[in-house]
């Protein structure tokens, strides 16, 4: 058989150029996900090469001395490395175990004796009064029923404004990363896009290696994110692997609704608003969820990039809370008053904190169970 002539590298340029700016609207779409990936992602990874340089808070990346080998010379001789490694590698197993194996054969009790019994436990003693958790006598049901520790929580007005920033970051958080999730995810289903197979390999790279705490703190620090509310949101504000969730759920909407759209003079844009996100609500519901939760009990952003109290979250004011009455303990640690005074408070933080998340979840289940159903099919696979 005659082989065909292949077309030469400055046609099939020109031809992919073309093709290029025919679909730049779902190019549009799609590459705000690719810088954001490039930003947040390759250029903290970039910010490795400050293992091998002798680096200070007083030097930049480019600036700093090389020192080749030495810092892993230093951390490979260290004792207290190789301890912390076989502890990872010894949790990692026991998670392993009791993640995998263990449940198949006692669900039910470890659920209700690991699980359901330390939160009740917890709501028993949030309830009752010092005297009562001092003398352990609150297992089951308050035995002192005493609602001073709420009193005392909802009396610090810092606790509403950390109420106040919690529950902002997550519903901006939420909706700004459903959105911007879906339009690189509707973009990426269309399997005709230009540059799909660059995009997917850059996004899965992403779901595997990271630049790490260091390099990430010196990204945000040169952005001017630090002690600002804008930390909270544009950081995370894409996932890939919520992107592939939508993807895949984007691939299963009739493509005769797209077509009949694109007949009555409708772009890619109008066909993603008005058809694609309202017939995409159990995927929807299933990536809030997911960032919703992440985003109510985040509590390393906040601990690492805000020195400004007025924007901590609920999670930090309550790390605030357990330091200082741990603090007060240390100070006093004969007083049995002041220790469990300081233990029901945290006990109550924990439920004020945890409730919003128990209330929200049972709206989304519905949406939630078919929408983790997505990709069960095997030709829903990333191609």
């Amino acid at each position: 058989m005659k082989q065909k002539n292949k077309e030469p590298v400055g046609v099939r340029i020109r031809l992919w150029v073309r093709d290029f700016v025919k679909q730049m609207p779902l190019q549009m779409m799609v590459l705000p996900g690719i810088v954001f990936m490039i930003v947040f992602n390759y250029i903290p990874i970039y910010g490795l090469k400050i293992a091998f340089q002798n680096y200070t808070v007083v030097d930049t990346l480019d600036s700093a001395r090389w020192v080749g080998m030495e810092n892993f010379k230093i951390i490979l001789t260290d004792k207290y490395f190789w301890d912390s490694v076989y502890n990872t590698l010894g949790i990692s197993f026991l998670k392993l175990l009791f993640g995998f194996v263990t449940p198949i054969i006692l669900a039910v009790t470890l659920i209700t004796c690991i699980i359901v019994f330390p939160l009740w436990n917890v709501v028993v003693n949030s309830f009752s009064s010092a005297t009562a958790v001092a003398s352990g006598k609150s297992i089951f049901w308050p035995a002192d029923f005493s609602t001073a520790n709420y009193k005392a929580v909802f009396s610090d007005t810092s606790i509403w404004n950390a109420f106040l920033i919690s529950v902002l970051k997550t519903l901006i958080g939420v909706v700004c990363h459903v959105f911007f999730c879906a339009m690189v995810a509707y973009g990426m289903s269309k399997e005709f896009l230009q540059g799909r197979k660059l995009y997917t390999v850059m996004g899965v790279i992403t779901m595997f290696f990271s630049g790490g705490m260091i390099p990430t703190y010196l990204l945000i620090k040169s952005l001017g994110m630090l002690d600002s509310f804008a930390v909270y949101i544009i950081p995370a504000l894409f996932s890939c692997y919520d992107m592939i969730i939508l993807m895949n759920f984007f691939r299963q909407l009739p493509q005769s609704l797209e077509e009949s759209a694109k007949i009555d003079g409708a772009g890619y844009w109008r066909i993603f608003l008005t058809l694609a996100l309202p017939l995409s609500k159990p995927a929807l519901a299933t990536i809030a969820l997911f960032h919703g939760v992440s985003q109510w009990n985040d509590f390393m952003t906040a601990k690492m990039y805000i020195l400004n109290e007025k924007l901590y979250p609920l999670q930090m004011k309550l790390y605030e809370i357990i330091v200082q009455s741990q603090m007060a303990s240390m100070q006093n640690p004969t007083s049995v008053e002041i220790t469990t005074t300081s233990r029901g408070i945290q006990l109550a933080t924990i439920v004020v904190t945890t409730v919003p998340i128990l209330v929200i979840y049972p709206l989304l289940q519905k949406h939630f169970v078919s929408g983790m159903m997505i990709g069960a099919v095997k030709e829903q696979a990333i191609a």
